[in-house]
C-alpha cells in the first residue's frame, strides 16, 4: 500500500515537473508565436481557427518563397495554416471594383501589432486597362465587364439577335 502510493506521488511528481516545464516553453514563446500557433504546437492533433493575422503572415511568407512556406510547415513543422485554409480564406475575399474593405480590414489587423516603423507605408495608384468584353459571372448571377453604355448596347444586341451569353471560365 506504501509503495503503491509512492510512486503514485512520484508519478505526480512527475507530471507535475512537466507541467512546469511546458508552461516555462509557452511563456519563453508567446512572444514569437500567436496563441493559435502555440494551440498547434502544443497539441498538433487540435483543430485550430486561425486568426486573420495568423492568415495573413502566412500568406506573407507564402508570397515571398512557397517553397520557404511548405518548408517550414512541412519539414521544419511550423505552425502554419495549411494551404486550403489560406485558399478558402482568400476566397471568401469580396473583390469587386471600388474600395476593397477586406483589403483594408486585413491591413488594419496587421498593422495594430506592428511598431511604428513598419506602419509606414505607401499607397500607390495606377492606372488600368479596362477589358471592354463582357462576360457573365457565374457566382454573382450577373454580367460584368465593359462600361455602363457598352452594357445597355450589348443587351439590345443579344435581344435582337437572340445570342446567350458564355459563363466565365
Amino acid at each position: 500500500m506504501i509503495s503503491q502510493l509512492r510512486s503514485k506521488c512520484n508519478d505526480l511528481e512527475e507530471r507535475l515537473r512537466l507541467q512546469d516545464a511546458n508552461e516555462k516553453l509557452v511563456s519563453a514563446i508567446k512572444n514569437l508565436l500567436s496563441s493559435k500557433q502555440i494551440q498547434r504546437l502544443v497539441d498538433p492533433e487540435t483543430r485550430v481557427n486561425w486568426s486573420d493575422s495568423d492568415i495573413a503572415k502566412a500568406i506573407s511568407l507564402d508570397s515571398v518563397s512557397t517553397k520557404g512556406f511548405q518548408y517550414m510547415r512541412e519539414t521544419l513543422k511550423y505552425p502554419l495554416p495549411s494551404r486550403s485554409t489560406i485558399q478558402r480564406w482568400l476566397a471568401s475575399i469580396v473583390v469587386k471594383p471600388g474600395i476593397l474593405h477586406s483589403v483594408l480590414n486585413l491591413l488594419q489587423t496587421t498593422f495594430e501589432v506592428s511598431s511604428h516603423m513598419d506602419r509606414t507605408a505607401t499607397l500607390a495608384i495606377d492606372e488600368m486597362a479596362i477589358d471592354e468584353r463582357l462576360c457573365y459571372d457565374a457566382g454573382e448571377d450577373r454580367i460584368c465587364g465593359g462600361s455602363d453604355q457598352m452594357l445597355g448596347k450589348y443587351l439590345q444586341i443579344e435581344l435582337t439577335n437572340s445570342q446567350k451569353l458564355s459563363p466565365v471560365r
